[in-house]
């Protein structure tokens, strides 16, 4: 009661009751007037009042149709598919989605399916995808035309590169499962008329292990498109990179002739694997606001 007035609603449950995604739709429905959104959802499974057990939600849930909503933000464990498929959001410009999920190799979750279904229409976007497999995270991407602003949070701890000061026999950095190198070339438009993800892209963030080669390829085509053409000149950049190859970014594009002299350029590596993760990473960084980079805030935000 009341909550259809309501122009904005924020949940928080981090105890019992279980506020699962059935529960979240349920809710939403009695508010058709919402325009910003934040839940954190319980758990990715639902509860069965009548019996008490906890119980995997797999028919499709009734639609959902929220016409003036424009930011949504999920925290918490990603919502399974039913839960994005039942949202109709065609006001939506800004989805944040933090998280994290129990569940790898996904092919399609809350987040695949709003993406999918919305993603011509987004515009500032920030998601988790550790838990996405290659061809999902690619999807998601590829359904982006519009997008202005971009976060992507890999695995924050393997590309801290944590399990390698544990003692494996591992002695390089992995990227996680979902990334490949392939991805961040489809953001590369190959020259005047040629197609690309991402066209109106302007600001980037990602958490995760890139090649500064690639990094350095994507700042060059990004800031020498021609006036005529489709794609948008990149204006801030934020990202991990390997430490394998020493490259310097800055250098690297000044040597290439790149106007970088209005860019935002931060590029973080992780520390050596010699001083068992003790030393501070090395922090290369053009910007005048250079962005901190630790697991605390990783998922914060997007260049405000």
């Amino acid at each position: 009661p009341g909550y259809s007035s309501s122009p904005t609603v924020h949940l928080l449950s981090h105890e019992s009751p279980i506020f699962g995604p059935s529960q979240a739709l349920q809710l939403l429905r009695m508010c058709s007037r919402l325009e910003e959104c934040a839940l954190i959802v319980k758990t990715a499974f639902d509860m069965d009042h009548t019996f008490g057990s906890v119980v995997v939600q797999t028919k499709p849930s009734p639609p959902v149709v929220l016409p003036f909503l424009h930011t949504l933000r999920l925290e918490g464990p990603h919502p399974p598919a039913h839960f994005g498929q039942a949202l109709y959001l065609p006001s939506l410009k800004t989805l944040i989605v933090n998280g994290y999920s129990d569940f790898r190799m996904e092919e399609d979750n809350a987040i695949v399916s709003i993406i999918r279904r919305h993603g011509s229409q987004l515009t500032n976007v920030t998601f988790s995808y550790m838990d996405l497999s290659p061809s999902a995270l690619d999807s998601c991407i590829e359904s982006l035309p519009n997008v202005v602003s971009l976060s992507l949070i890999g695995d924050i701890f393997r590309t801290l590169g944590f399990a390698a000061y544990q003692g494996s026999a591992a002695t390089e950095l992995t990227v996680s499962e979902p990334y490949t190198p392939a991805l961040l070339r489809k953001l590369i438009p190959e020259g005047l008329g040629s197609t690309c993800y991402c066209p109106k892209l302007k600001r980037l963030r990602w958490v995760e292990n890139l090649d500064p080669l690639d990094v350095v390829d994507l700042i060059a085509s990004r800031r020498t498109v021609a006036p005529e053409t489709a794609v948008s000149r990149l204006s801030s950049i934020a990202v991990k990179a390997s430490i394998s190859s020493g490259v310097d970014v800055v250098a690297r594009l000044k040597e290439k002739g790149v106007d970088i002299e209005d860019m935002s350029i931060t590029i973080k590596y992780p520390p050596p694997l010699n001083d068992g993760g003790r030393s501070e990473s090395i922090h290369l960084s053009i910007s005048p606001f250079p962005i901190l980079w630790y697991p605390s805030n990783d998922n914060e935000g997007l260049f405000d």
